[in-house]
């Protein structure tokens, strides 16, 4: 596996996600249970205009550089595919999703 000096949301074009920002699905509330338990997390949103790429793709990443990929269907809708570490967790549940995001941030 290839070793990068920096988390792959640096390496990719995104744009941060707020609070304020909102897919309109579960996922909202998914980055506002991560947010509250982890409050120094930065979301960010893959910018994938005009590059014909999927652009439901997000990372969490906190100031120590902890980053966790979360993808989605369409609208932000379930199901939630977690990458976090090595591991990939397709995950279904709001609740499931926030607490394995914010166990891995929070490592």
């Amino acid at each position: 596996m290839t070793e990068y000096p920096q988390p792959l949301s640096e390496r990719c074009f995104h744009r941060i996600w707020s609070a304020a920002d909102a897919t309109g699905g579960p996922l909202d509330e998914v980055f506002a249970l991560v947010r509250s338990a982890v409050p120094e997390v930065e979301v960010r949103r893959l910018d994938a205009r005009g590059r014909g790429e999927d652009d439901h793709v997000w990372w969490l990443v906190t100031p120590d550089r902890r980053e966790a990929q979360v993808d989605t269907a369409a609208g932000g809708h379930a199901p939630f595919h977690l990458d976090v570490d090595t591991e990939r967790r397709d995950v279904k549940e709001v609740a499931e999703a926030a607490r394995l995001l914010t166990a891995f941030l929070r490592a």
